[in-house]
């Protein structure tokens, strides 16, 4: 089945890393975390969370620039439409599930224990 020779692992040409997504430094994602905590700090200052719970409640989730609103809308329409057609799958299910029902009930056979 498969015939090709494994070349040595030395002959092999070295794999180059590529960025597929735009790095986002750390510092912004502080910064944007500070403007969202800044509003809920005493006297207008941020204040530090005592727990990591308390992180969560009350900031911007800072992944939601990673992705795209367009991308984001599609997804919504892909489930829109997923939904749709397995609504309309399950009802078709359901009127044969129905219709083999109806036809075994009108043969009359005897029921089994």
């Amino acid at each position: 089945m498969y015939t090709e020779r494994v070349p040595a692992h030395g002959t092999l040409d070295p794999i180059t890393p590529k960025s597929i997504v735009k790095p986002l430094p750390i510092t912004e994602l502080h910064r944007e975390r500070e403007g969202a905590e800044a509003p809920t700090g005493s006297g207008g200052a941020a204040s530090a969370p005592s727990s990591p719970s308390a992180t969560r409640a009350g900031e911007a989730d800072p992944f939601a620039k990673l992705v795209p609103l367009a991308v984001l809308e599609e997804a919504s329409v892909y489930t829109a439409q997923r939904d749709t057609v397995l609504r309309d799958l399950s009802e078709m299910a359901e009127t044969r599930r129905q219709l083999a029902d109806g036809e075994l009930h009108s043969m009359d056979l005897p029921d089994l224990p």
